[in-house]
């Protein structure tokens, strides 16, 4: 005859697994739907009506310093910077972006390196890994493409 009380701890044991199945099912609901509203903010403020003047502005004054206000530029590099250390912490992923990043590193460089002549080196350290990681990508990209 089956005793109850295995009938009742192999029942346990089994709830216990099915739990752990749909607690792992949800915990990646969860970061996958996190990442969909980090990104969904992301780019709401890429569109906002400020990010978009200061790009205009940027544009318009060719990136320069001081012909573009600093706070504009301030903006933009800041915006990056926090793109690329979400990408760099994995929290998004930012294959849309492509190569964009190592030219918008390379517009606003030399506005960098005068912000950084006033309060310091590394202010956008996100910003530049993210730049080269695209540099990388582009030049193995290049050489399989001479390859082959």
């Amino acid at each position: 005859m089956v005793d109850v009380l295995q009938v009742l701890e192999g029942a346990t044991y089994a709830a216990f697994i099915v739990g752990a199945i749909v607690a792992v099912f949800e915990l990646r609901t969860m970061s996958r739907d996190r990442k969909l509203e980090l990104k969904l903010r992301q780019t709401e403020f890429f569109c906002s009506r400020e990010f978009e003047e200061a790009t205009v502005n940027a544009v318009v004054g060719k990136f320069e310093p001081g012909k573009v206000s600093d706070v504009d530029m301030k903006m933009l590099a800041d915006y990056w910077d926090f793109s690329a250390e979400m990408t760099r912490m994995r929290l998004v992923t930012d294959e849309e972006a492509g190569l964009i990043w190592e030219e918008v590193w390379e517009w606003m460089r030399p506005w960098i390196a005068t912000w950084e002549e006033r309060v310091g080196k590394g202010r956008f350290e996100d910003f530049e890994w993210m730049a080269n990681q695209a540099r990388k990508e582009r030049l193995a990209a290049e050489q399989k493409t001479k390859g082959v």
